[in-house]
């Protein structure tokens, strides 16, 4: 299965996404499976299990960033160097551990064969076609959904059109930079997923891929960002308390 499951609720708020610089998600498990010179089979593990440590370290990580962010969100008071922090503490991991990824990548692929190579990512490659888009659209729909409703919580507690339009237009602009994060991640696995799957595969192409989804999660961070401090603005201590509950459960 691939390491493409883009959680549009719940992962992309600080993740970026599942964005390993392999193509499978189990990629020890596929090795195993395919690789039978057991020696060499080892030093594949060997190789990759550091950086496989390291990418359930981020995750973690930034598990514990998103419930921060959901505090701070709820938080009237917070201050734009609090949340400046978590986002940039969570770029910042995905940036480490996309180079450590990519780096590894490349060591590990010059143990494998060609034919090795083609099995261990061939069974993901159908995984993807018959599960990942179907996943993605279920979870664009729930998020039309729950992005209705915070539209229909702003509705009920602003009655005053201006503020109300203010208001409209801070999480449409959020919204578009949430679904052109998901797009650059979509794009980098589904479009240009050959391209990753191929042995060829440069560095500085993996790179330039990555480099999509950082701009596209940057922009996403400023919308965070700039939607609370656009609801403290339009909004009552009252309104504001309300509308940020809303707007947590869209994570």
């Amino acid at each position: 299965m691939l390491v493409a499951t883009l959680s549009l609720l719940i992962g992309m708020l600080l993740g970026g996404g599942n964005i390993s610089a392999y193509v499978v998600e189990d990629f020890p498990k596929e090795v195993k499976s395919n690789v039978d010179d057991k020696e060499r089979q080892k030093e594949i593990l060997a190789l990759t299990k550091p950086y496989e440590k390291e990418f359930k370290s981020v995750q973690k990580d930034l598990k514990k960033s998103k419930k921060q962010m959901k505090k701070l969100q709820l938080d009237r008071d917070a201050s734009s160097e609090d949340i400046s922090e978590i986002l940039d503490n969570a770029n910042s991991s995905w940036k480490g551990i996309q180079a450590t990824g990519i780096a590894t990548r490349a060591e590990v692929i010059t143990m494998l064969s060609d034919e090795e190579w083609e099995l261990i990512i061939a069974d993901s490659m159908e995984e993807f076609d018959k599960k990942e888009l179907k996943k993605q659209r279920k979870a664009y729909d729930n998020f039309e959904k729950k992005f209705a409703k915070l539209q229909a919580a702003v509705a009920k507690e602003i009655t005053d059109p201006e503020r109300q339009e203010k208001i409209f237009a801070t999480f449409d602009s959020f919204k578009t930079d949430m679904k052109n994060y998901v797009e650059a991640n979509m794009n980098r696995t589904a479009k240009e997923l050959e391209e990753f799957s191929k042995r060829e595969a440069t560095e500085d192409e993996l790179n330039a891929a990555f480099s999509k989804v950082d701009s596209a999660r940057n922009q996403f961070f400023e919308s965070i960002e700039k939607m609370h401090f656009d609801l403290v603005e339009q909004t009552t201590e009252e309104e504001y308390s309300k509308i940020a509950k809303a707007v947590n459960k869209i994570f």
